[in-house]
């Protein structure tokens, strides 16, 4: 997949990142999407807070840091596996839909 079909919505893979859920659960490791936000999430506090920057605008700063690199990464994950071979991408769409 190119970048327009790689980030594309698809039924077939939330309908399978579904199955998964539902079959194996809530997934329980440490590269989980959530934990990585949260690390990434004090990491930028405690800068925006060593900055100063510690009120309505460092919150909405946090935000948007935090925004940019979750999607970003996980865009560059199904981009860059999909670029490798279309089924790869697919795997690594579905496996992120279902963490």
């Amino acid at each position: 997949m190119t970048f327009p079909g790689a980030l594309a919505p698809s039924a077939l893979a939330l309908a399978a990142a579904v199955i998964a859920d539902l079959a194996l659960g809530d997934p329980v490791y440490a590269w989980h999407p959530v934990r990585l936000m949260g690390k990434s999430l004090e990491w930028f506090e405690r800068r925006l807070r060593g900055a100063g920057a510690d009120g309505y605008a460092g919150g909405i700063l946090l935000f948007a840091l935090l925004a940019v690199l979750s999607l970003g990464a996980s865009s560059a994950l199904v981009i860059g596996a999909g670029a490798l071979h279309p089924w790869f991408g697919q795997l690594v769409h579905i496996v992120i839909l279902y963490s």
